[in-house]
């Protein structure tokens, strides 16, 4: 378990001291969206081989998106799979300390490790030159809330965020299809089970 020291004044005295703050006890984000309620809980997620650390996971929502240029057919085959750089560095990570420098929990931004994902189709729409936005169902997947993650270390709980992020791939059998941008048409993913 991550401790964190906080500094306090005691009644307006010039006495300051030092509390023990145990991560457990703060609670991971949670936010409602059109009429959802969408919550994190802490989870402990095995990284690599010989590391785990805690995130908070998305457990309230199963349905997110993702903006990818690449050809239909081509993510419907393969699903969405880590980059090789992302791999080896995830393998590198052996300490709790290289785990939050990758989460960028003290540097304010994230690095670009895992298959980034989205709450709102508005946001993964950004991320695509093409006419359609990927639509997963995340049940039985692990999806990491970036920034409730960030503020859980920081002692933070006041916002969930829209980027999600996987550190393993999204099989095909994961993603429903392609939503289309202008029409909301599913193209539908032949490779898709639903569980």
């Amino acid at each position: 378990m991550k401790f964190r020291t906080k500094l306090f004044i005691i009644q307006g005295f010039s006495i300051v001291g030092m509390v023990i703050i145990a991560n457990a006890e703060v609670p991971c984000a949670a936010k409602t969206q059109d009429g959802i309620r969408i919550g994190s809980k802490a989870q402990e997620i095995q990284v690599n081989s010989s590391f785990s650390g805690k995130a908070c996971v998305i457990s309230e929502y199963s349905i997110l998106y993702r903006g990818d240029s690449r050809k239909t057919d081509e993510i419907f085959k393969n699903g969405f799979t880590l980059k090789d750089a992302s791999y080896e560095e995830l393998t590198k990570i052996k300490t709790q300390q290289a785990w939050e420098d990758m989460l960028g929990v003290y540097s304010g931004g994230f690095t670009d490790n895992g298959v980034s994902t989205a709450l709102t189709m508005d946001t993964a729409e950004t991320y695509t030159s093409l006419d359609c936005v990927y639509v997963i169902d995340s049940k039985g997947l692990t999806p990491i809330s970036v920034e409730a993650t960030v503020n859980y270390y920081n002692q933070n709980t006041q916002n969930l965020g829209d980027e999600v992020l996987f550190i393993k791939n999204i099989p095909n059998s994961k993603i429903m299809g392609c939503k289309q941008k202008n029409s909301g048409t599913l193209i539908k993913n032949p490779y898709y089970q639903s569980y």
